[in-house]
């Protein structure tokens, strides 16, 4: 009588359970991908408010600027756009301004024709990425930028995008657009070709920018618009913080919008956004790891 090897008995356990360990790992990885198993779903959320910067001297200050309340946490939720809805903010913050940076964190629904964040000109929106390769449009104060990249965002995963524009006069200056704190691209800017009315600035959206097509569908969180253009390492360093992360120059920074639940500015420049038909969702943590 012959006497089953460890490897024969390894082989009928697998063909007697394999099945049920395949099922198995199949449900799991399916909940994984619905975000029920992501650690981030447990972890504790920030309310909107929990950290904003205190300007003790006022409006537009700087003196003795500082941060509060509970900075570390993610938020509870996120801004879930469609392409037709968008939140404008009450005023042109950088039309004066000529070195800038702008930056957020996105999961688009899709990366034709995205228009994340728009300020100032009527037919030239601040950050425009649509088709491909990945196209950049940069505008400021006058003069505009299209910067082309094979670099692609990807579709339902959290990137962290910042722009910054340096130097940036009438048809002078450098654009340079980082994802997840790598430099994806770069480029000099140019005259503007027409001209338009001053709008408000515009999170989402194009549909009060005559001539503009196509408008931002996915999730956005922690938009910052800062009046300086940051360094490489100031870029990596926001990015690094993860996705709840504060502003890190806050004598530089003029906005700060979290979009955690509300569009209020929470900069201490109350430059608090009205929304116009834009979901808040606690439904964002499957498609996000930290970086």
């Amino acid at each position: 009588m012959s006497r089953w090897t460890p490897a024969q008995a390894a082989m009928e356990y697998l063909m007697t359970y394999g099945w049920a360990i395949l099922i198995v790992a199949i449900v799991l990885g399916a909940l994984y991908q619905l975000g029920i198993l992501n650690v981030f779903t447990f972890v504790g959320k920030a309310a909107p408010g929990s950290c904003m910067v205190e300007r003790p001297y006022g409006q537009f200050t700087t003196q003795q600027i500082s941060l509060s309340g509970v900075c570390t946490q993610l938020p509870q939720e996120v801004a879930e756009l469609s392409g037709t809805d968008y939140i404008t903010t009450p005023t042109a913050l950088l039309d004066n301004v000529s070195d800038f940076t702008v930056t957020f964190w996105v999961d688009p629904s899709s990366v034709v024709n995205q228009t994340f964040y728009e300020e100032g000109y009527a037919d030239c929106p601040l950050l425009t990425v649509s088709g491909s390769p990945l196209a950049l449009n940069v505008s400021n104060n006058g003069s505009w930028v299209s910067l082309q990249s094979n670099d692609i965002l990807k579709t339902s995963e959290w990137q962290f995008v910042a722009v910054t524009l340096k130097n940036g006069g009438v048809g002078t200056g450098t654009a340079t657009m980082y994802v997840d704190g790598g430099d994806a691209f770069s480029g000099a800017s140019q005259m503007e070709s027409g001209t338009g009315g001053t709008l408000s600035g515009l999170i989402g959206g194009t549909s009060l920018c005559p001539g503009m097509v196509g408008s931002f569908g996915g999730l956005i969180s922690n938009v910052q618009v800062y009046n300086d253009s940051l360094s490489q390492n100031g870029i990596v360093a926001l990015y690094q913080e993860g996705l709840g992360g504060a502003p890190i120059d806050l004598h530089g920074l003029l906005a700060w919008w979290p979009l955690n639940s509300d569009a209020n500015d929470y900069s201490g420049d109350y430059y608090n956004g009205n929304s116009s038909m834009v979901a808040f969702t606690g439904s964002w943590t499957g498609a996000y790891s930290m970086p």
